[in-house]
């Protein structure tokens, strides 16, 4: 987000705003699952605009207990999915290619054949970042087309020239 609009200062606030919002409703209500996955994701964006990794990292954790906890919610997979892949890409660009590896390896484990196959992009993009990333280009490239004649904007280029996709 703050790439297209640039403003990671407005991002923020309007995180911590969404965050405050959030917390309330949960403190006069159950805790619903739901309510947990967004409040997970909204700390691991908070944290990505820091480049804050422990944070990104605790969030993750967050979302794989409840990804866990519900493992029919395809909402739940794809959150923590789409946070995984984010850390390592940025493990990649920070040059920590271990770190990237482990990040990648745990999408792939959780998606499993699923990434190569779904028309859903929460679900593909993940898979395909997380591929990429281990160096699997060819184990992706269908996969890949699709989301390009889709629209997705991702720079796969970027990826497969990665240190990391090329060790």
């Amino acid at each position: 987000i703050e790439e297209v609009i640039g403003n990671g200062n407005a991002i923020r606030s309007h995180l911590a705003q969404a965050r405050t919002h959030l917390l309330k409703a949960q403190a006069s209500h159950n805790r619903l699952p739901t309510w947990q996955r967004l409040d997970a994701l909204i700390r691991f964006r908070l944290a990505r605009l820091d480049r804050d990794i422990p944070s990104m990292r605790s969030a993750a954790s967050d979302l794989r207990a409840l990804m866990e906890a519900s493992p029919d919610d395809i909402a739940g997979v794809r959150a923590y999915c789409r946070s995984v892949a984010e850390l390592a890409r940025i493990h990649r660009e920070m040059g920590d290619m271990a770190s990237a590896r482990q990040e990648a390896t745990a999408v792939v484990t959780v998606l499993g054949n699923m990434g190569g196959h779904s028309p859903d992009p929460g679900i593909a993009i993940p898979w395909v970042v997380a591929n990429m990333i281990l160096g699997k280009e060819t184990a992706v490239s269908a996969q890949r087309k699709r989301l390009v004649a889709q629209g997705v904007t991702l720079d796969f280029e970027e990826l497969s020239n990665s240190p990391v996709a090329m060790k």
